[in-house]
């Protein structure tokens, strides 16, 4: 059963960005987005949660900012590596504003995949740098 569109795998570094991210989806694309400090609940295993979450998702972005892969993202990739290859669901990389335009992108399995980069993109009040 999928409840969300896609699951937000982030560096908790990247927090506020992906915050802006999140509410932007939610609130001005309609997407249900699953994130962590929205959907995982007090006392309960949170690796529960996040296995769940992953496995409710049609879709899961992969979100790189400066501070790179996080300790708990990375194992997210490979197990969305191993979904996107068994189920054929998206795994999508997404370029966060703070990325620096020579960073390289960390698996050559991420690399075959269609990004989306939003450094030109967002601001911090949600909306277009236009």
């Amino acid at each position: 059963m999928e409840n969300f569109q896609v699951f937000l795998s982030h560096n908790s570094k990247d927090k506020a960005l992906v915050r802006l991210l999140y509410r932007e989806l939610v609130e001005n694309w309609k997407i249900r987005a699953w994130l962590d400090e929205e959907e995982l609940r007090p006392g309960l295993p949170w690796i529960t949660g996040l296995q769940q979450g992953m496995k409710e998702s049609s879709a899961i972005a992969l979100l790189l900012g400066n501070h790179g892969l996080g300790d708990w993202q990375e194992e997210e990739m490979w197990v969305t590596l191993q979904l996107a290859a068994r189920d054929k669901r998206p795994l999508i990389p997404v370029l966060l504003p703070d990325l620096p335009q020579d960073a390289a992108v960390p698996s050559l399995f991420l690399d075959s995949r269609t990004r989306v980069d939003l450094r030109p993109e967002i601001t911090d009040e949600g909306g277009s740098a236009d």
